[in-house]
């Protein structure tokens, strides 16, 4: 790839990931038996059909309810021209296809949103270019207010130069992602539906999703071809450890807010059965490993940039854009899209510092024990490349756990010229020069030419030795 790859990196797959081409394939283009869909060339079998008279007649027709149903009666499901066989989760997948065969609802297509393909392979995969663009809207917001965007800047003529240069000049060049080639019949049909706080599930349509959580836990691997020559972005040094901090900056509040705002009432025990998986293995992350999320159905928050966030969204009866943030978008119902980790293993693992989560630990434990029996077994054949290469790093004696204290009422004050951060509170100090931890209220405080008076937030700080480290800012309550 280059001299400057990261030979083992690897991406771990934690919940369903969509990248599809925006087209929908509808029963023409597969058929479903025994809980399996089957992809189709369907030019190779109309060439290859024995009864060629027959399927004209068919054809002239238009009776596209019997089609499909003489399709389905006459693919033979381990012919050449099935290229894929995927695992149907959803049962209401299957009940549409079986009404569009049926002929039953006129207004069934039973319409399938499929991954993108390898052209040659026909094999699904996930583009470098959907792992890259979650990786660059991190840069981008933990970079704007350095290079002075502002809400009103247009996406592409303004923020994106401010941040990144032009298009010839863009630093971004620095960091590549080669496509992931996923296994055979690594994906599966799900039903994806909307989910919100009180309302019903509502259907959003069928979508093949690569699968990254099973029954017993364990996520999916593959190694990912990623390089990165370190390269400056607003007066910040990007290298691989800075990258993957500035990733669970921007991800890793995004995770917690969701799962706190969405899944965490007592109302939601299947969805959090189905989660605790993905839930143990963010909460076990070590400091080689960042969270990102990818593909469709990420949401508005994981999109766009923290302190620019103004999303469009359609109007209601009253004129007036409806608001955003209201709902998710969970696969079957249970798990939400798009959640991954990379894991830069050039880089030194360790222990990462206790967080607070949304969720019960000793809970999550329990769940994440209790099969979830309609989880489908997807065959990743390889779910973790080479694993007798993995070595854990030796801890000669345990690591000292951090103490996390938090300063009510602290005092903030902020360096534009060196981006530090530094807070104080009864006659204790901490700094960090990440200043997207600060909101953006505060900030605008803090760059007010006319301050009145101090600034003031409740800080998490956490305290290793005489070690104090700015954790999280938050606003008073």
């Amino acid at each position: 790839m280059s001299t400057n790859a990261m030979p083992n990196t690897r991406l771990h797959l934690l919940s369903p990931i969509h990248v599809g081409t925006g087209q929908e394939l509808d029963p023409f283009s597969y058929t479903i038996e025994d809980g399996h869909l089957l992809l189709l060339d369907i030019l190779r079998w109309a060439e290859s059909h024995a009864d060629r008279v027959d399927l004209m007649a068919k054809m002239d027709t238009e009776d596209h309810a019997a089609l499909r149903a003489y399709i389905s009666a006459n693919v033979e499901p381990n012919s050449d021209v099935v290229m894929d066989r995927l695992m149907v989760f959803s049962p209401s997948v299957q009940k549409n296809y079986r009404n569009a065969l049926s002929g039953r609802s006129v207004q069934q297509q039973a319409l399938i949103n499929f991954m993108v393909r390898s052209e040659i392979s026909r094999r699904a995969f996930i583009p470098g270019s959907s792992i890259k663009g979650a990786i660059r809207t991190a840069l981008a917001s933990s970079a704007a207010r350095s290079a002075g965007v502002s809400p009103g800047d247009d996406f592409r003529r303004k923020y994106e130069s401010k941040i990144f240069g032009s298009p010839t000049k863009d630093v971004l060049k620095h960091l590549k992602v080669a496509d992931m080639m996923l296994e055979a019949s690594a994906t599966a049909v799900f039903e994806a539906t909307e989910h919100a706080f009180k309302a019903n599930l509502t259907p959003k349509g069928a979508y093949e999703a690569v699968c990254g959580l099973w029954p017993n836990g364990s996520p999916v691997v593959y190694p990912l071809a990623l390089s990165l020559k370190p390269f400056m972005l607003q007066n910040q040094r990007i290298d691989a450890q800075r990258l993957v901090d500035i990733l669970n900056v921007f991800y890793m509040p995004k995770f917690k807010e969701e799962y706190s705002k969405f899944y965490a009432s007592k109302t939601m025990a299947d969805i959090q059965r189905a989660m605790a998986p993905l839930c143990l293995s963010i909460a076990a992350m070590k400091s080689n490993e960042a969270l990102v999320r990818i593909g469709h159905f990420s949401h508005v928050e994981c999109v766009t940039l923290d302190g620019l966030r103004r999303p469009k969204t359609r109007r209601g009866k009253d004129g007036k854009p409806l608001p955003w943030g209201k709902t998710r978008t969970l696969a079957a119902g249970l798990v939400p899209f798009g959640w991954a980790k990379i894991e830069f293993g050039d880089l030194p693992a360790q222990r990462r510092p206790i967080q607070e989560w949304p969720f019960d630990m000793e809970e999550i434990q329990r769940l994440a024990k209790t099969p979830v029996s309609h989880w489908p077994a997807v065959g990743h054949s390889s779910p973790d490349p080479e694993p007798q290469q993995r070595t854990e790093p030796k801890v000669t004696k345990p690591a000292p756990v951090p103490e996390r204290e938090v300063w009510r009422g602290a005092v903030l004050t902020y360096a534009k010229n060196t981006q530090e951060v530094t807070v104080t509170w009864e006659g204790r100090s901490a700094s960090s020069r990440q200043p997207e931890l600060i909101p953006e209220e505060l900030m605008q405080k803090l760059l007010a030419k006319k301050k009145r008076k101090p600034v003031k937030s409740n800080v998490e700080v956490i305290k290793e030795g005489n070690k104090l480290t700015i954790a999280a800012i938050q606003l008073l309550e």
